[in-house]
């Protein structure tokens, strides 16, 4: 029993199948980690990077966003793939995806937020949840708030999905992780973008670790599966105790 209770903790989609009332055993692995930082290496903009120290290449690959507060969060419902401009095909919709490069195996990709140009907005990149200097893309001033974003990576491994989902709330730090440069309302001109024009004066951490499977739909971010993990651990615990 208890080499059996380990293995379903150890499983990050096992407080997933229970909270869907799913009986089906998860088989998730961790692949990689996903981490960002605000200013570097392309200063004044939001750069992320996806560490792969496996044997194998990542395909397919793909990171959408989502703004979850600020301007952004207001967008038209709609899907934009690739797009970069507001001049093109008229304004930015919700959801916005953006195709990468492979990620060859046991290297590192590194992508930076370089729609439009730097520069105080509105302009051509105004919407965009990747823009170029994103906390400013809707103006330089404190009242400007383009929006904190959520995040879904996909792509293909080993000839399996992998996913992780991650934003500036809901991360691997367990915290506020500024790297946007916005702060916990999405609004700009913050102590998180302060100084960032520098190059590697952001704020830097892991974001999400990258497991085998497809990202959930429906269901709670990353830092959720944390506190329902606990009150699964704590009602295991408990019925494993009275039947001892």
């Amino acid at each position: 029993m208890k080499k059996s209770f380990k293995r379903l903790l150890i499983t990050p989609c096992f407080g997933l199948a229970l909270a869907l009332g799913g009986a089906a055993e998860c088989q998730a692995s961790l692949v990689a980690t996903i981490s960002g930082q605000y200013g570097a290496p392309v200063g004044d903009t939001p750069n992320l990077f996806f560490h792969n120290s496996t044997a194998f290449a990542f395909t397919n690959v793909k990171i959408s966003g989502q703004a979850y507060n600020g301007s952004n969060s207001l967008l038209a419902s709609g899907i934009d793939v690739d797009k970069s401009s507001n001049l093109i095909g008229g304004a930015f919709h919700r959801t916005q995806v953006k195709n990468l490069p492979d990620v060859a195996a046991f290297s590192d990709l590194n992508y930076s937020f370089l729609d439009g140009s730097p520069a105080c907005g509105p302009s051509s990149n105004t919407g965009s949840l990747f823009a170029w200097d994103y906390d400013d893309s809707y103006g330089c001033t404190a009242s400007a708030a383009p929006g904190n974003v959520k995040f879904t990576f996909t792509a293909t491994w080993d000839g399996q999905d992998i996913f992780a989902v991650f934003s500036p709330d809901d991360n691997f730090t367990g915290g506020f992780l500024g790297f946007l440069g916005l702060d916990e309302t999405g609004n700009a001109e913050s102590g998180y973008d302060a100084g960032g024009a520098v190059s590697g004066t952001g704020q830097f951490g892991t974001l999400a670790q990258i497991f085998t499977g497809t990202p959930p739909q429906g269901v709670p971010e990353p830092s959720s599966f944390l506190l329902l993990g606990i009150a699964l651990f704590g009602l295991t615990a408990s019925k494993l105790s009275r039947k001892s």
